[in-house]
């Protein structure tokens, strides 16, 4: 009940993203190749929007699909957590886009099509990651758990068949004695 109500107190925006699954990331730990992924999922997003608007045959085919594929990287390395920051730098990116071309209002609706679009896949494969980030941690609690309840169930059968085999030689050497004519006593 303690853990419920120190949850019940602290302000929801305090727990590591929607409580992932993950532990939070510790970036002084992070390597080089990882500081790299994400400088490239950081830039990937506006990149694309820059190359839909900046090349007029793009734009005229409404190819703003393209932003799918950074934003999908993203969702399935971070998550829930991942896909809102994306779907927010998509918007965000794509708005000041659409300022800085004075795109014409046939655009502006195309884009705004593509970003509810974008919203639902990208929220809805986060929240799928996410919750397989869950389903991983929960089992390997349980597999954890199994190892032990194996491992204590081994030890348990390993004395229960050591004293079986006592028993048996005791009583295989009783039982030989019993058949001799003696009485089994010493």
């Amino acid at each position: 009940m303690k853990a419920a109500s120190s949850r019940l107190s602290r302000p929801s925006w305090c727990s590591w993203p929607l409580d992932s699954g993950k532990p939070a990331p510790r970036f002084s730990q992070w390597t080089w190749q990882k500081w790299a992924e994400i400088a490239a999922q950081l830039l990937a997003l506006p990149a694309c929007l820059w190359f839909v608007f900046s090349s007029n045959w793009l734009l005229a085919h409404h190819a703003f699909y393209l932003c799918f594929l950074p934003l999908i990287w993203i969702c399935l390395k971070h998550g829930l957590a991942g896909a809102t920051l994306a779907t927010s730098a998509l918007t965000i990116s794509g708005l000041i886009e659409l300022h800085l071309t004075q795109a014409p209002p046939q655009t502006i609706v195309d884009f705004l099509l593509f970003e509810c679009a974008a919203v639902v896949v990208g929220l809805g494969l986060g929240s799928t990651v996410t919750r397989r980030f869950r389903a991983e941690a929960k089992l390997a609690t349980s597999e954890t758990r199994m190892d032990r309840v194996i491992a204590e169930r081994n030890w348990a059968c390993g004395i229960a068949t050591w004293c079986r085999a006592i028993s048996r030689s005791i009583g295989a050497g009783g039982n030989a004695r019993l058949h001799a004519g003696g009485s089994g006593a010493a």
